[in-house]
């Protein structure tokens, strides 16, 4: 017999990012780019942010999900404002 925790258990309409805009900094690197890939079938609209333009155009392409890319610094004052 198998048993599952119910209160554990994930259900689409409890993903907290259904109805969220998230920002992945770092977005082509390691932690970033595993985080978007990760979440990106989960809902959501994602902002993603990284100092490479092209490379992160590249990867949006790959997410099948609604995504928004930002190139530059989020240390950046004129970045901040944008976001």
């Amino acid at each position: 017999m198998e048993l599952i925790d119910k209160k554990t258990e994930a259900r689409a309409d409890q993903w907290p990012f259904q109805r969220a805009t998230v920002l992945i900094t770092g977005a082509t690197g390691g932690l970033g780019s595993g985080a978007a890939k990760a979440f990106a079938t989960e809902g959501g609209r994602w902002v993603l942010l990284d100092l490479d333009e092209a490379a992160l155009t590249d990867f949006a392409a790959t997410l099948g999900t609604e995504t928004a890319t930002l190139a530059g610094n989020i240390g950046d004052e004129n970045c901040r404002r944008i976001w």
